[in-house]
């Protein structure tokens, strides 16, 4: 069923754009069709995926781990040079307790560890904000509902080997 979803995904076409108000405070969205983050999503993720793998990597860690994360490595001048998934559990956010903004500290492959990271470093494709800054972790939470059906069972095997009431 992941997969499926992530195929689905991935056949959609990316849209970019930016986002601004007019002066009633509506939003005002603009489709941008080039540029750095347009060629990286559209063409030329990274050096070792297609832009379909990309969005469907992302999704597939979405789905099962709650979130997927691309690092936005930047060169001169911010210049976007390629997106680096990191799909291993190697980012860890926090929230800072003053200004309640999400701070990441990340392992990028290639790159070595950061700190103090914010979320313009990355893109993020998540499930529903389960824990305030991360998403449903949806396989943690599947363990725990056969965990809880397996020790029901082994409770009823263990009443009928007592010959005790079923149920």
């Amino acid at each position: 069923a992941g997969l499926r979803i992530a195929e689905g995904v991935a056949a959609m076409p990316i849209i970019t754009g930016t986002k601004s108000y007019d002066k009633n405070g509506r939003p005002i969205r603009t489709p941008v069709v080039e540029g750095d983050l347009y060629e990286r999503l559209t063409m030329k993720p990274n050096d070792y995926m297609t832009p379909v793998e990309f969005v469907e990597s992302l999704t597939l860690h979405a789905v099962f781990e709650g979130v997927g994360r691309a690092y936005i490595d930047r060169g001169y001048k911010g210049k976007i040079r390629r997106l680096i998934p990191v799909n291993d559990g190697n980012v860890t956010v926090r929230k800072d307790p003053e200004s309640g903004k999400a701070i990441y500290t990340a392992t990028i492959p290639g790159l070595g560890t950061f700190d103090n990271l914010t979320r313009a470093d990355f893109i993020e494709v998540t499930n529903p904000r389960w824990m305030d800054i991360e998403g449903l972790d949806i396989t943690s939470e599947i363990k725990k509902v056969l965990k809880l059906a397996l020790a029901l069972e082994n409770r009823q095997e263990d009443d009928s080997l007592m010959k005790a009431v079923r149920g």
